[in-house]
């Protein structure tokens, strides 16, 4: 099968060389899904970059690099023009990405939307990009959706689709050298913990260093906070020697009605692969089964993420940790979220898109 696939994902050593460097998350996902796809398939992976080329990284697998020439509805029937001269079996898109969604309609292959999220809750984004959005989704022929909530905002004419909370390929870390720390990698925002995190961490001064790594708002609070071990945006390598090597991994997100159910955080599969013992609210979206391997913060109206209570109840006279639950899913969560997975179930459905 020939599939040509439209998202944010470079190459990553492409990817490396980008300044300032954007939210890893979509890179991860995508170019996870994309290796996964090549594995048993022809893939050109398009994708906007500050220089136009053509990459051929492997006899399965090119990259194409377009510089954007103009706005969305132009771009789009540009989009559509280059697939359709290709002559592709099935084109797999990023929904977040508006010319890519756009340019559905006028492509002739089946198109397969990869639903990562509800652009409502997209941080800084007009109301314009989440109408158009939502309406040019609708459109496609099929949906691969990190969750139920998602597949049902955008699939409103009940087409083919599957649901699987996200891909995840850990390679071989080796686990960081230091002494004993907890971590967080992720979006640094208010609204998911992170304030409250590292205001518990402070009243509660834990005999273990607090590291942090990603990318938002947070960034220059973080920067200033000497408390802490701030590394800003890492890689994607350094970031899974930093979960492996923690004593415990962080998701303190409160619960969101408006967010949980259109979103499953990468950083919480990443934690499961990798870290022996998480500490994380619920997670609505990963089943009960798979939440028993975490130690569950319980928020309440004066402790929004449940870490003053985590705190509390979790260390010794010494502000040392004690009585977390280990994590035994790993295996599990590796091979069930693998990227040759992940990329077996889109193949399956992919058979129902073309005729």
């Amino acid at each position: 099968m020939r599939i040509a696939y439209l998202s944010v994902a470079l190459d990553q050593e492409d990817f490396l060389q980008l300044n300032p460097a954007p939210n890893p998350a979509g890179q991860n996902f995508h170019l996870n899904l994309i290796h996964g796809l090549a594995l048993e398939d022809k893939v050109t992976a398009y994708a906007y970059a500050p220089n136009a080329k053509r990459k051929t990284v492997s006899p399965n697998l090119s990259f194409v690099y377009l510089a954007r020439q103009g706005h969305a509805f132009s771009e789009a029937k540009r989009i559509a023009s280059i697939v359709n001269r290709n002559d592709y079996d099935l084109v797999v898109y990023d929904s977040m990405v508006l010319p890519f969604a756009l340019a559905i309609k006028h492509i002739k292959a089946p198109c397969l939307a990869v639903l990562t999220d509800n652009p409502s809750n997209i941080s800084h984004i007009k109301w314009s990009y989440d109408y158009l959005v939502k309406k040019a989704n609708r459109k496609a022929d099929g949906y691969f959706a990190l969750t139920k909530g998602l597949n049902t905002l955008f699939n409103k004419k009940d087409r083919p689709y599957i649901i699987e909370k996200g891909c995840v390929d850990i390679g071989d870390p080796k686990p960081t050298i230091r002494s004993s720390y907890l971590y967080f990698a992720g979006a640094l925002f208010d609204r998911y913990g992170v304030k409250e995190m590292v205001k518990a961490y402070h009243d509660f001064q834990p005999n273990l260093d607090l590291i942090i790594a990603g990318h938002g708002d947070m960034d220059e609070q973080l920067r200033q906070d000497k408390s802490i071990h701030y590394l800003g945006q890492i890689s994607k390598e350094e970031n899974y020697s930093y979960i492996l090597g923690a004593a415990a991994v962080l998701n303190p997100r409160p619960v969101d009605p408006e967010l949980d159910p259109y979103c499953v955080p990468s950083k919480l599969l990443e934690y499961f692969c990798l870290a022996d013992y998480v500490v994380s609210t619920e997670c609505q979206e990963l089943s009960p089964q798979e939440m028993e391997n975490a130690t569950i913060l319980k928020p309440t109206l004066g402790d929004l993420t449940g870490l003053r209570s985590f705190f509390k109840n979790h260390l010794d006279s010494k502000k040392n940790l004690i009585n977390l639950k280990k994590n035994f899913a790993k295996t599990d969560f590796i091979i069930k979220y693998s990227p040759k997975t992940v990329a077996e179930k889109i193949r399956a459905l992919s058979l129902q898109l073309i005729h």
